[in-house]
Parts: C-alpha cells; sequence; structure tokens
C-alpha cells in the first residue's frame, strides 16, 4: 500500500458504481444489507453483558457514523460560512471511528507510550487548522481526510517512541482482545448474555480467522465491518476498483462463513 504522504492520489471510482454503495447483496442470504448493521454471517452467539458492552458500545458508534454522513455537507457548509461550532460537531462525531481506526494499528510497544486519545486529539487540532485548505480542496471524504491525518500522527508517534522509520502504517494491524470482541460482534451480529465464558474464546476465533485471509481481504474486512468505511472509501483507501473491493468483500465474508462453521460458532 503505498503511504500516507504527498504522493497519495485518492481514486477516482465510476459514478454507476458509486450509487449504491451504501448497501450491497449479502452474499449468505441474498437480501440486500445496509453499511454499518451487522452483517450476521452465522446466529448470535452466547457472550455476557459485563464483557461486551464496551465493544457494544464501539459498534453502536460506528453503525451511527455511517448513518451519519448525510450531515457531514451542511457541517461543511456551515464551517464555510465561519461557524466554528459546527467543526467541533464534525470532529465528535467521526472521533470514536478514528480512534478505532488508530488503536487498531497500535503496538503493545506503543501503547504502552501513548494511548489512542492522545492520537486522535492531535489529529484534531491539525484538521482545525488544515479545515479552510481541505475545502478548497476537498480530495477525498472528510472520515477519511480525519483518518488520514490520524494515521499520520500514529507514524510520527511510532517514530518518536518507539523508532521506527516505516513509511507508513496502513496495513499493520494490531487485533487486540477489546477489537477482536467489536469484531466479532460485527461479524456474528448481536449475542446474547447466556454464556459469559464463551466471550474472550469467540471473539478469539474470529480474530484468529480474518487474520488466516490474504492481507488485502483482511483489509476489505477491517475497514468495512470494523472501521465502518463505505465501498467506495475502502477502495480509496485500498486503491482498488470499487467494484474489486466489493467482490473481495463477498469472497472474505463467504470464506469467514465456513470458518467459523468449522469453529462451532454458530447460533
Amino acid at each position: 500500500m503505498v503511504g500516507w504522504g504527498n504522493n497519495w492520489r485518492p481514486w477516482r471510482p465510476y459514478p454507476s458504481l458509486l450509487a449504491a454503495e451504501d448497501s450491497f447483496p449479502d452474499p449468505l442470504t441474498g437480501q440486500s444489507a445496509q453499511v454499518g448493521s451487522p452483517l450476521r454471517i452465522l446466529g448470535p452467539e452466547a457472550e455476557s453483558e459485563e464483557t461486551r458492552s464496551k465493544a457494544f458500545r464501539s459498534t453502536k458508534a460506528l453503525a451511527k457514523l455511517v448513518n451519519m454522513e448525510d450531515e457531514v455537507e451542511p457541517l461543511l457548509q456551515a464551517i464555510r460560512t465561519g461557524q466554528r461550532e459546527a467543526l467541533n460537531q464534525l470532529l465528535l462525531q467521526h472521533r470514536d471511528a478514528v480512534r478505532a481506526a488508530v488503536a487498531l494499528r497500535m503496538d503493545d510497544h506503543l501503547r504502552a507510550r501513548v494511548d489512542e486519545s492522545d492520537i486522535v486529539q492531535e489529529a484534531s487540532l491539525i484538521v482545525a487548522r488544515r479545515i479552510a485548505d481541505f475545502l478548497e480542496r476537498r480530495p477525498m471524504t472528510f472520515r477519511l481526510w480525519f483518518r488520514q491525518t490520524a494515521l499520520e500522527c500514529l507514524l510520527q508517534a511510532r517514530r518518536k517512541h518507539v523508532g521506527s522509520h516505516r513509511r507508513a502504517v496502513g496495513r499493520e494491524v494490531s487485533i487486540d482482545a477489546h477489537s477482536a470482541i467489536i469484531l466479532a460482534e460485527r461479524l456474528l451480529g448481536p449475542p446474547t448474555p447466556s454464556n459469559a465464558a464463551m466471550a474472550q474464546e469467540r471473539a478469539e476465533q474470529v480474530r484468529q480467522a480474518v487474520e488466516e485471509l490474504s492481507v488485502v481481504d483482511r483489509d476489505v474486512v477491517l475497514l468495512r465491518c470494523f472501521e465502518g468505511l463505505t465501498n467506495a472509501e475502502t477502495a480509496t483507501v485500498l486503491e482498488l476498483h470499487p467494484d474489486a473491493s466489493s467482490k473481495r468483500f463477498a469472497r472474505a465474508l463467504l470464506h469467514l462463513r465456513d470458518r467459523f462453521v468449522a469453529l462451532g460458532l454458530s447460533g
């Protein structure tokens, strides 16, 4: 993947392929599914309220973010007219999703030195300083721009605290226990609270299954299911044609379904 920098160029997808980007045919049921809704590859699996409560809140925030995309343009127009509160509202709407994207790419060495909230706060300040330039150029959606800015801040933090000279962090993911619970919620649907002991085990099985995918298919699943990006945004991040991104997503879901069945993760 090309690193986030001055050489980054947004993909210009075909308009005809963008028309249905907020929904897609579920490869398992044939029915239309909305981006941001639980995919329910399998039926609900038992899990306690205590172990999944934080994950549920994060999942709900991502789903809500997708539904708020229609509100972005009016807020951007308000910012253009000098309404500073509109920028605060826009940052607040996207903060949880951007924090999730950062957390997914923080290894243990960096996490011991800095919190993902600090990275997101720094990115928010940069966005506030550069919002006028963004409104002038509009190189990508606001969500992707905020996300890209945060990942650039993460890269700088890694260089400062860990000494790494990597040029990008886009595909260096680390699915920790908390992220795995969120991902399990997104892929398997809302669990029932009847079996608390299975929560961590299910999350670990989901993590392993996702990491068995090819790098590109794994990234597509994480961007769509964990970060809540649309198909067009996923294609932009991974520099894929939107049609190819959609096909990879469907193929990855089918593979995960078979893997989960083999693991006995059925409701």
